[in-house]
């Protein structure tokens, strides 16, 4: 019942409202906007320089990965050139 009460009397309370009417001018100012907002282009100058620093950062990740591969594969040959130079056994006593 408490419920019933409580929504006539949140319907009852949009009796009072009115349609909600826009300025006579919305439309037209919205329409000139848009037409005066045409999509302006980037000037080539700049699409020229994001792509030519976009193509630098990758030629230096690229040599970076390729440098950081050449160093641990020669860290694993040195290590495996040291331990079998070093040839020791657990028998040893110093």
């Amino acid at each position: 019942m408490d419920n019933e009460k409580r929504i006539l009397d949140i319907t009852n309370s949009l009796d009072g409202m009115q349609k909600a009417a826009p300025s006579p001018y919305l439309y037209s100012k919205i329409q000139t906007r848009l037409k005066d907002s045409s999509i302006k282009n980037a000037p080539i100058q700049w699409a020229f320089a994001s792509f030519s620093a976009l193509t630098l950062l990758l030629l230096i990740n690229i040599s970076l990965f390729i440098y950081s591969n050449k160093t641990n594969q020669e860290s694993e040959v040195t290590k495996e050139f040291i331990s079998s130079r070093q040839e020791m056994n657990s028998d040893q006593l110093y």
